[in-house]
């Protein structure tokens, strides 16, 4: 897809949703005030960047689904092996190099690495795993049932009914039975990533997109919205995923799509650049700027204390993130033209 036909503003989702999980990681049982409602609020953004990737891919052609699935396997493989050095570097340091290797080199791990894409180096990675999954199954069998009469009713029934199994079987067990469920058992390819990619997918095409959205009745939505989410947190504490951030990543990617933003002035287009170039990539880096950040703020704050400065955190993490996508791209750039300068 050209530049002239990117719809700015679901780039500008995708940035947002990138600062958001920053945010997420960094207020997540830091124990601060009004940490975890903000952890809670945040918590729409990996759906709604499995919904625009699946809402994009209905338009690719078997040649565009084969080169995003070789990115997608480059990315998850590269990210896992820089993870594993940094984490292997740590180690070395803090001179606990042996059981380093001993706890990641298990079958468990390497097990839990493939079923669900759950890394042991770096456990964010699982959506890159699991969006390669979810893309790979999408090329090889749901793309093709689509085409088949009902395909759409039949993959609209096959994503309702992983989100509901998924869903059912996370809170009948955090919820109902408190029951502690390791994170890869629904945070994965099927019963997370598959749902949401489907369901942007579906949206290509739907009657739901007829459904006006202007910036008042978005901006009252979302105040709605949030105050559920507030609502579900209080009710049921912690928990990976809110009814109210799957209907929250619905209104906001709808809205997008229909409010593309094709004459927006120079600062908003710059953001959607940011968006559409850098949101991957400030997402794999993201967690590497933080325990830096994090390891400078806490070498000057003493553990458990409220500081304001702790609430800066995820902007300078942002900030460093998006400066290390932007020199990558450079460098990958200039690496590209060499080569089809020396052909």
């Amino acid at each position: 897809m050209e530049n002239s036909q990117r719809n700015n503003c679901v780039d500008i989702l995708r940035i947002v949703s990138a600062f958001c999980i920053i945010s997420l990681h960094n207020f997540s049982g830091s124990g601060h005030p009004l940490g975890e409602e903000l952890t809670a609020m945040a918590r729409f953004a990996v759906p709604l960047f499995f919904m625009v990737s699946g809402y994009f891919a209905a338009a690719f052609d078997k040649s565009r689904r084969v080169r995003q699935i070789k990115k997608l396997l480059f990315l998850t493989v590269a990210s896992n092996i820089g993870y594993f050095l940094y984490r292997m570097l740590d180690a070395a340091a803090g001179r606990y190099l042996p059981g380093f290797f001993e706890e990641k080199f298990t079958l468990n791990a390497f097990w839990t690495f493939f079923w669900s894409g759950e890394s042991s180096v770096a456990g964010h990675l699982w959506f890159l795993s699991a969006l390669l999954y979810v893309v790979i199954l999408d090329h090889l069998l749901l793309s093709r049932l689509q085409k088949m009469k009902h395909g759409r009713a039949i993959v609209s029934a096959v994503a309702a009914v992983l989100l509901i199994a998924g869903l059912s079987y996370y809170h009948i067990n955090t919820t109902l039975l408190h029951r502690e469920l390791p994170y890869q058992n629904y945070r994965n390819f099927l019963l997370m990533g598959m749902p949401f990619y489907l369901f942007g997918k579906l949206l290509r095409g739907s009657k739901l997109l007829e459904i006006k959205l202007n910036p008042p009745v978005l901006a009252m939505l979302l105040v709605v919205l949030f105050g559920i989410c507030l609502g579900e947190y209080g009710l049921l504490g912690t928990k990976e995923i809110y009814l109210s951030s799957i209907v929250t990543a619905f209104v906001l990617l709808i809205f997008a799509l229909q409010h593309p933003m094709e004459h927006a002035g120079k600062v908003v287009k710059a953001i959607a650049a940011a968006g559409r170039k850098y949101a991957l990539s400030v997402y794999i880096v993201h967690i590497f700027m933080l325990d830096k950040v994090r390891g400078v703020y806490f070498s000057h704050v003493r553990w458990g204390t409220v500081e304001p400065g702790f609430y800066f955190i995820p902007l300078v993490t942002m900030a460093l993130s998006l400066l290390a996508a932007v020199a990558y791209r450079a460098v990958k750039t200039a690496i590209v033209r060499r080569r089809k300068s020396q052909r």
